[in-house]
């Protein structure tokens, strides 16, 4: 991009932002275009590209491709508004029209067969939302790719048999998904536990061991690792591993990361009050964080309604249970969502997110609001364990887990790290 996109208007392209503007030969209005494109006369690039989109999907009848009228339409109405005039370098474009000519169709399969690239993901999107496509769960289709690519790597017929089990079957298989699919750290975590898993069986095999042989100093050496003590417990549920093996349990120690909480609480001041701490989104996103221990990859989740109005109060349901907001953080979350035009994706829009991307009909990526987020000096991970370890010890774990839509034994647990004590709560209630 020579010139980034800003609320009022889109990316400019190289082309776009060197063009000249001409008088078009053949619809008369003073455009960006070029001189000579058409036969040696004036064309704007807005009389260019319908040609272009016709050529990718009308067929020899003059007719769009069966299936395929809502993407044309969608990419008809941004070249009417001169967003597509250099479509032609685009690569999802250019994919798209490829596997055209090659297969006459696009479906999941041919996609998958093209790696995991940005074009990729963005032309699946685009397809989806314009019901060429049916939507499927993408992450744990990738997750489920990673998984019989990654196994079929190993050389040894036993390794590569147990690993198969553990992350078809205990990873893959075990996932709850909730009703957006997959997360995007539930992927992260599952290809790590799946990697994790391998590497210690790469480990044993360079020692010339066998699960049987894996002895206690070999267990005690990498218990410390989370993702390998749950593939020890594995293999000790499957009678893997000699049966005089000491595994040791799983420590909670999510809070040893944590900052101070009174410059947490003047950070969130600042984003609410002050308008030059950032930008709406990462404002508000950074209050869920901060405030509320929300997770990335469930504040982007958010959709226009889970904020709605009750009793006179503007409420957010991120639990059972949902959450009167302070004026401050309600205006921030008011003014979602903040659409920046992002091609054809933005014709395909799904409108109910808070925090839309750049995808059509997708929600924003954990790891883009991550790095926003950063800019603004929100750790994510750091910022959320303070704001949880801060509640556990003034609000009950019960209605920790019911407000904040954590599970309720994860919010006994952070009680019990922040030392305090709700056995006498229900008593003193009633």
């Amino acid at each position: 991009m020579a010139l980034r996109a800003t609320e009022n208007s889109p990316d400019v392209c190289p082309t776009c932002y060197w063009a000249p503007v001409v008088e078009c030969s053949e619809c008369g209005d003073q455009a960006l275009g070029r001189r000579t494109t058409r036969n040696g006369r004036p064309w704007c690039f807005a009389c260019q590209a319908p040609k272009r989109i016709d050529e990718l999907l009308v067929d020899e009848s003059g007719r769009v491709r069966p299936g395929y009228d809502d993407l044309w339409t969608a990419l008809l109405g941004v070249v009417r508004r001169g967003l597509l005039s250099n479509w032609a370098r685009t690569e999802s474009l250019t994919l798209l029209a490829r596997l055209l000519d090659e297969h006459g169709r696009v479906p999941h399969q041919l996609l998958d067969q093209e790696g995991n690239r940005t074009g990729v993901h963005y032309l699946r999107a685009l397809l989806v939302s314009a019901n060429v496509l049916e939507e499927r769960d993408e992450h744990m289709s990738r997750l489920r790719a990673f998984c019989r690519e990654y196994v079929a790597e190993v050389d040894d017929a036993e390794t590569r048999h147990v690993l198969s089990r553990y992350a078809h079957w205990h990873i893959v298989s075990r996932k709850q998904v909730g009703p957006h699919g997959l997360t995007v750290s539930q992927h992260y975590n599952a290809r790590q536990a799946v990697r994790t898993a391998r590497g210690f069986l790469d480990h044993l095999g360079a020692r010339g061991l066998t699960l049987k042989e894996c002895t206690q100093e070999e267990v005690d050496r990498r218990a410390g690792e989370a993702s390998t003590l749950t593939f020890l417990h594995w293999l000790q549920g499957q009678r893997l591993l000699a049966p005089d093996l000491e595994v040791p349990e799983h420590s909670f120690e999510s809070a040893v990361n944590t900052a101070d909480p009174e410059a947490q609480l003047a950070l969130a001041r600042r984003l609410l009050h002050d308008p030059d701490s950032g930008g709406v989104k990462e404002r508000a996103a950074g209050c869920l964080v901060l405030l509320y221990a929300q997770p990335l990859t469930k504040i982007v989740q958010l959709t226009i309604d889970d904020l709605f109005v009750r009793n006179g109060s503007v409420q957010l349901a991120l639990g059972p249970d949902p959450l009167d907001l302070a004026p401050p953080l309600a205006d921030l979350l008011r003014q979602l969502p903040i659409r920046k035009p992002f091609w054809a994706a933005r014709a395909l829009a799904d409108e109910r997110w808070l925090f839309p991307g750049k995808n059509a009909g997708r929600h924003r990526h954990p790891t883009s609001l991550m790095h926003a987020l950063r800019a603004v000096g929100i750790p994510a991970r750091t910022s959320r364990n303070t704001a949880v370890y801060h509640l556990a010890g003034r609000v009950p774990p019960a209605v920790i887990a019911s407000i904040l839509g954590i599970h309720p034994n994860t919010a006994q647990r952070w009680a019990e790290q922040a030392g305090a004590n709700w056995l006498t709560y229900g008593p003193h209630r009633s």
